[in-house]
């Protein structure tokens, strides 16, 4: 058997100004390695991620750096601690 492109990370609980005593978020992370391409295929984000883009994911600062420089944008507050844990494993 060859081995599955992706792993399921512990779930977490991430911070969100919606939360409560009684209701959290709650995310399950998964890394998918795709392998090499010469062209990504296209993003089709929709409702809240009309706008997603592939963005190179070599570790945290990476993100960050390409975020900043591209978009003049930085990664959301909620996402920082969940996306350097993922990347810089």
């Amino acid at each position: 058997r060859t081995q599955d492109p992706y792993v399921a990370l512990p779930a977490r609980v991430v911070p969100d100004p919606r939360a409560s005593d009684e209701a959290w978020m709650v995310t399950t992370p998964v890394r998918f390695d795709l392998g090499t391409f010469d062209v990504l295929p296209d993003v089709e984000g929709r409702d809240d991620a009309r706008r997603a883009v592939w963005v190179p994911a070599v570790d945290f600062d990476c993100v960050v750096r390409h975020l900043t420089a591209v978009y003049g944008g930085t990664v959301f507050a909620a996402h920082r601690d969940l996306l350097r844990d993922v990347l810089d494993r």
